[in-house]
């Protein structure tokens, strides 16, 4: 499933950052030619030509932090000259870093700030330009249609000023966002028409990206041999210019192309390259979405070590990267700068049709902006408020997610510290001929607990940031001979009666994953508090709309003074078991927040020294 997610396009695959004046930078050492910049820019006392170094020290700089510090420096020294060209493109060279970095809100913003310049000014390139960057954060968020608009917008500019090279990356961007939508056909007539305008202009580079993505066209259909030679010659091209980002997502998509055709090591080894360049280079995106794909495919490979690895990598990256509720305030920001242009056309109409009233006219317009203004920057704050109350809650289901792992490995693992003292009597008391018999029930352990780590990676895998409640229609019969089959091994080993009562064809309508793990906690609760020779039984039986489930246990009880605090995980201490077991005092609490979430009811009754009974009440399906 992630895989044909990540198929149908990255959502930062190659949109190029429209730096179209300065293009012919790639041809040169990039880093050498900013370290020069800087050197002259420190020795510079004239603020006319500090304006152009530090614009030129963003473009060709690869770092982000860099890009970032001197595009900051470019606006203070702009301000202070109120230089509106160079402040227009101090905000549209912020916007670039702040989008290489993941940050598409700030990204946003600063595009908008640039365009509104250019409007005002008259800077028609720029406003391309700013028309095309906001066109890339429509892709990353994968709105590809309102992507297409604003570079169909930016395109008529460039067309209008007869300027070839932006005709050209317009045409790779317009037709990677036709193939995010399925559109191959589009794609390729954009592709062919990029190729035909850039292929004169000796730009081996843009040709680059024109082959790598076209190749993602063609794989389509099934051309893998064309699509890889296309990549590779494109990574070839792109590695003598040291053009990280373009060469961690093509690495990407050869990797992925490569897992298409079962080539796992050379899926894998591709991704891997491709994670490591995005990683140590800051390109979040890229990182993010090659640690998704190598987590699947560890997966299904029951790599599981490298799995955990790629999936802790991929939490990480995802929750760094700030596009919370972006698209709402995006949505937001485009309505009020377009009215915002309407309205200023509609007031210079005005002023030129009644000369006579342009005091009161301006005045009255100076208003409604600085009204709109504080409107605006007040939305924001409610936004960015929401967004940090909503990262704490993803970060909190973060941690719980995975101690709900942890807690549900538990139980099968000890299981197999029965088995090991059932082999060790065995041999001391010669019974070698009931070894094998044992040695069928290990495998059986060792299945179903190779089946636990499938469920719970895949459950994990799923997660975007909350635990889903999907429920559907469960056997309760199936689902508790599986439970119960998961802990013979460690009631035979305390010698403990595992009973289960449930009818045929009784069925519940809650959530697997969660019920599955009420279940597992109640039982193994009962068999880590239940002396040797006890008994446990589950019975289950309908009551009206109901399924009542109950696990009783002749184990040791419940003081009176915990039973108030019984599922409040703040308020208890993990508890030793009869036999030695130790718990991590949070099975309970997740019993009671997932019945809560499946629509259902728990009680408790205990006394010590004689046993426990806890009955869970969940829906019944009904036809």
């Amino acid at each position: 499933m992630i895989l044909k997610k990540l198929i149908r396009g990255m959502s930062n695959l190659l949109i190029l950052f429209f730096l179209f004046s300065f293009i012919n930078s790639f041809s040169q050492d990039q880093k050498l030619v900013a370290d020069s910049l800087k050197i002259e820019l420190l020795e510079s006392e004239n603020d006319s030509l500090s304006l152009v170094l530090l614009r030129n020290i963003v473009v060709y700089s690869s770092s982000i932090e860099e890009k970032r510090k001197f595009s900051n420096d470019l606006l203070k020294l702009a301000r202070s000259r109120s230089d509106s060209y160079y402040l227009c493109e101090g905000f549209k060279l912020l916007g670039v870093a702040e989008k290489i970095a993941g940050n598409l809100e700030v990204a946003l913003e600063n595009f908008l700030r640039a365009a509104q310049i250019a409007q005002e000014k008259e800077f028609s390139k720029l406003l391309g330009e700013s028309y095309g960057s906001i066109a890339t954060v429509y892709n990353a968020l994968e709105d590809f249609n309102n992507a297409i608009f604003y570079f169909r917008k930016a395109e008529e500019i460039f067309i209008n000023k007869h300027d070839s090279i932006n005709i050209g990356l317009t045409a790779i961007n317009i037709g990677y966002a036709f193939y995010n939508l399925g559109d191959y056909e589009s794609s390729t007539v954009e592709y062919e028409r990029a190729q035909t305008i850039l292929q004169d202009l000796n730009y081996p580079n843009l040709l680059a990206y024109v082959q790598g993505n076209w190749a993602l066209v063609k794989a389509k259909p099934g051309n893998y041999s064309q699509a890889e030679r296309d990549l590779d010659a494109a990574l070839k091209t792109l590695n003598r210019f040291g053009d990280s980002r373009a060469i961690s997502d093509f690495l990407n998509e050869l990797g992925i192309i490569f897992s298409q055709q079962g080539r796992f090591k050379d899926a894998r080894n591709s991704l891997k390259r491709g994670f490591d360049l995005a990683d140590s280079t800051g390109l979040k995106e890229q990182a993010r979405d090659a640690a998704e794909v190598l987590m699947s495919l560890h997966a299904n490979n029951l790599e599981y070590k490298e799995a955990y690895f790629y999936a802790q990598e991929f939490l990480r990256l995802k929750d760094s990267i700030k596009n919370e509720e972006t698209i709402q305030q995006l949505a937001n920001q485009r309505t009020a700068y377009e009215v915002g242009l309407k309205q200023a056309e509609l007031d210079l109409s005005n002023a030129q049709k009644q000369s006579q009233q342009y005091f009161l006219i301006g005045t009255a317009a100076f208003a409604l902006l600085l009204i709109a203004l504080v409107v605006l920057v007040y939305r924001l704050l409610l936004n960015k408020q929401r967004a940090n109350l909503q990262l704490e809650q993803l970060n909190s289901t973060k941690d719980r997610f995975f101690s709900i792992i942890s807690h549900d490995i538990r139980g099968p693992v000890q299981a197999f510290n029965g088995v090991s003292r059932m082999i060790k009597f065995m041999v001391d008391n010669d019974q070698v001929s009931e070894l094998r018999e044992l040695a069928d029930q290990i495998d059986e352990s060792a299945d179903r607990l190779s089946s636990l780590l499938d469920n719970l990676l895949n459950w994990a895998v799923q997660q975007q940031g909350q635990i889903n409640y999907v429920p559907e229609k469960i056997s309760v019969n199936e689902m508790i001979n599986e439970l119960t089959g998961t802990f013979t091994n460690m009631a035979q080993a305390k010698n403990i009666e595992l009973k289960q009562d449930v009818p045929e064809g009784l069925c519940l309508w809650s959530d697997q994953n969660t019920t599955n793990t009420i279940l597992r906690n109640l039982i193994n609760n009962a068999l880590k508090f239940t002396e040797e020779n006890g008994k446990i039984e589950v019975i289950a039986k309908e009551e009206d709309d109901l399924v009542s489930i109950e696990v009783a246990d002749t184990g040791v009880g419940i003081p009176t003074d915990k039973m108030e605090k019984l599922f409040q995980l703040e308020a208890k201490k993990s508890t030793w078991g009869t036999d030695g077991e130790k718990g991590l005092g949070l099975g309970l609490q997740l019993v009671k927040e997932f019945v809560d979430m499946n629509k259902g009811s728990i009680s408790v009754s205990s006394e010590e020294g004689k046993g426990t009974t806890f009955v869970i009440k969940l829906p019944a399906y009904k036809d």
